[in-house]
């Protein structure tokens, strides 16, 4: 089983459209199947370039699938994404 302390996804922020703000959905399959609830954060505001999208406290899983979205209709570019994870000691 794993921990999943935290994860980070670089991806391109703050160039939403005027007065936009576009959010970043994630969501985990702990076991691989079934995802559990969406949790969202934000790109940032146009012009905010140096913003990052932290998930933290994700849980636990033995096969852990993640899943990305974006809730606007906005051009998303995923950089890559970072998971900060411990295998139990089992």
């Amino acid at each position: 089983r794993l921990t999943i302390h935290s994860v980070f996804v670089d991806a391109e922020v703050g160039r939403v459209a005027i007065s936009g703000n576009a959010t970043i959905m994630m969501r985990i399959a702990r076991n691989g199947e079934n995802f559990g609830n969406i949790r969202t954060a934000s790109l940032g505001a146009t012009g905010q370039y140096n913003r990052r999208a932290v998930f933290r406290q994700c849980g636990q899983g033995r096969r852990p699938v993640i899943e990305v979205m974006c809730s606007d209709n906005v051009n998303l570019t995923i950089n890559g994404i970072l998971v900060h994870l411990t295998p139990d000691a089992n």
